[in-house]
């Protein structure tokens, strides 16, 4: 059996009372669960590795996202990171951390600008609109 004082009503007394083995999770613990580190022990740290984006080196974890290495990047060749696309072999990088993209140490990875293809929006509208009235003259044409 264990003993918890506990504090009873508006005179804030406090009695021992008797607590079963099985009711001992709602105890507190004075101290962390976590298991203790002794001095010689080095706790983990993730490692640094060297990656090359063009011809620049970067030291990054394996568990930076690639949002992160594009602002890196940012801040160092002032490209707007938006405008990045990060090439490792034929795969673009795009979400996720660079451990899960692949990349190892001492990689070299490709930097390409990612540049919106296809038309404007508006024109696009103006020229699907076109199209339709087209096919529609040429069908009532044929009937």
């Amino acid at each position: 059996m264990l003993f918890r004082h506990v504090k009873w009503g508006k005179r804030r007394s406090r009695k021992a009372v008797k607590i079963r083995l099985w009711d001992i999770s709602s105890l507190t613990p004075r101290c962390s669960l976590r298991p203790r580190i002794s001095r010689f022990e080095q706790p983990y740290r993730p490692q640094k590795m060297k990656i090359f984006v063009n011809s620049t080196a970067y030291e990054v974890d394996a568990a930076t996202s690639v949002e992160s290495l594009k602002l890196m990047i940012e801040n160092a060749e002032f490209i707007p990171a938006h405008q990045i696309c990060l090439m490792n072999g034929a795969d673009a990088l795009e979400q996720g951390s660079l451990e899960a993209n692949g990349v190892e140490e001492e990689d070299s990875l490709l930097m390409r600008m990612a540049v919106q293809a296809g038309m404007r929006p508006k024109w696009r509208k103006k020229r699907m609109r076109r199209l339709r009235r087209k096919r529609r003259k040429m069908r009532m044409r044929a009937k």
